[in-house]
């Protein structure tokens, strides 16, 4: 029987990653939170370039005459306590604190996401195995145990890349026991079975068919991950565990202007507007992905 001339043309579906980001774009509010969050990345790689021929100034300039001047034409977020510009010094940060936060994202999903994967998807042994790991250290207090760390090798978690992978390497059970769990379920659907009948490898399957049906919770967790990891830093920086002077990072930006508040108040909002904006732009962008993503709300 031919097909008749006039029957509709079939539509061809354009893949689930570029259906899912056409879908996103439609999301006006996560566009414009992308929008921002991308001008604060932007600045804060170009932070050289933005100090020297915009402010005309260098984030270590110390002028111990203008120490604590308002925000002014000369210096617009104002100066710390050594007549620093406090605005050049935040954008400078915002290299390190971004820098943590996507390195850590990066580092506990490669692993998370893999051993999800793994465990759900073999069940038996492995999933045995994976999860006296995730249990092990579910048992160690974070907080108390990033203390031992930075007190024994401050030399290393004092340092972005320290700090990024101690977080990294502490931070990926929870990515795990997600990723897991919905594997779990995933891989019990039709579509997986017939990927079985056709003779797809188990990390074609794996990684062809499961990972998409999961994604909208990777992008959830990686951007709670970011935005966990910043405000981490902040957290240690306030017990003067984090990030060590000279270098600049929002945590230690902010912790270390609380007690100047009342004289340079500047100090503190400067900070706080950039890892606040920051934060709620994260959100946002995750919310969206996440509808983006999710395979229950496809049209």
């Amino acid at each position: 029987m031919t097909a008749s001339p006039f029957a509709a043309p079939r539509k061809i579906s354009e893949g689930f990653y570029r259906e899912s980001f056409k879908r996103f774009r439609r999301d006006r509010v996560s566009m414009i939170a992308s929008i921002i969050f991308l001008f604060i990345c932007l600045l804060s790689i170009s932070a050289p370039l933005f100090t020297e021929f915009v402010l005309r100034t260098s984030p270590n300039k110390q002028d111990l005459l203008r120490d604590y001047e308002p925000p002014s034409p000369q210096h617009w977020g104002g100066t710390d306590g050594l007549g620093r510009d406090a605005l050049a010094r935040v954008i400078h940060a915002g290299q390190v604190s971004l820098g943590i936060g996507f390195a850590v994202a990066g580092l506990q999903l490669t692993i998370g996401v893999i051993l999800g994967l793994i465990a759900g998807f073999y069940h038996g042994h492995v999933d045995d195995a994976i999860n006296a790991i995730i249990l092990t250290r579910g048992g160690i207090p974070t907080l108390y145990f990033l203390i031992l760390l930075s007190v024994t090798f401050r030399g290393f978690v004092g340092t972005p890349w320290g700090l990024a992978i101690i977080f990294g390497l502490l931070g990926w059970t929870g990515v795990t026991r997600q990723v897991r769990g919905l594997v779990l379920s995933v891989k019990q659907r039709d579509f997986v079975d017939a990927a079985r009948v056709t003779g797809a490898r188990d990390a074609r399957i794996m990684f062809r068919h499961i990972l998409p049906n999961v994604m909208y919770i990777i992008l959830i967790i990686a951007g709670f991950d970011i935005i966990g990891a910043m405000l981490g830093e902040a957290g240690l920086s306030y017990l003067g565990l984090g990030i060590q002077a000279p270098t600049a990072s929002w945590g230690n930006m902010l912790s270390g202007s609380l007690d100047d508040f009342q004289k340079a108040p500047w100090l503190v909002f400067l900070p706080g507007i950039f890892i606040s904006i920051t934060v709620l732009c994260i959100f946002l962008i995750t919310d969206g992905l996440r509808d983006a993503f999710d395979p229950r709300l496809k049209e």
